[in-house]
């Protein structure tokens, strides 16, 4: 029987809802249960812009007005967030970035900016 606090038809034998929010200060919150941040880290030093996260390979992917973006392996339920250095930062965009895509066929990441580019 489900917590009274489940939302109606909500199967909690298929796993557990979450919801990733973005920040102007560059902070990710994580919202659990009834719309209670359950955690916060700070992943950028301006706003963020965009958020993408792929649950099935626990990818948390950011970017901010701080023209960078970041990929983190995560676990909601252990807590656990670990930075993914793929990339040379020289490479980031130049000006806030604008779009980010999961390309899951080729396990990619683009994203766009302000400054024209793709990468």
């Amino acid at each position: 029987m489900p917590h009274q606090d489940t939302p109606f038809h909500y199967d909690v034998t298929k796993g557990y809802a979450f919801l990733f929010g973005g920040t102007r200060n560059g902070q990710v919150l994580v919202y659990g249960k009834n719309g209670v941040v359950q955690d916060r880290f700070q992943l950028h030093s301006g706003e963020i812009t965009q958020i993408l996260a792929d649950s099935k390979q626990q990818i948390l992917v950011t970017s901010g007005t701080d023209s960078t973006v970041n990929m983190h392996l995560f676990n909601v339920f252990r807590n656990e967030y670990k930075m993914i250095t793929s990339h040379i930062r020289s490479d980031d965009h130049i000006d806030t970035i604008t779009s980010l895509c999961s390309i899951p066929n080729l396990g990619i990441f683009v994203s766009a900016s302000r400054d024209c580019t793709v990468k």
